[in-house]
């Protein structure tokens, strides 16, 4: 991508620890935190926006889950 926003690391580990509270394992865990990820810096990317536009984000819940993939 394009661009470089700082604070993708952080978002990761925050959405990595979320999915592992709730009983997932590790590396299903992990590819929720990176679809999460790849969909805010898509976001990010389409309003040109040189911050994560996290802000009204969807992040995931049991219910949204699938559309982020």
């Amino acid at each position: 991508m394009p661009i470089r926003p700082c604070g993708t690391g952080d978002l990761f580990t925050a959405l990595l620890v979320a999915r592992l509270c709730e009983g997932k394992d590790l590396a299903q865990a992990a590819e929720e935190a990176t679809a999460e990820i790849f969909a805010v810096l898509e976001r990010t990317r389409a309003e040109a926006c040189g911050e994560l536009r996290i802000i009204g984000f969807p992040f995931a819940t049991t219910s949204n889950r699938e559309s982020l993939k």
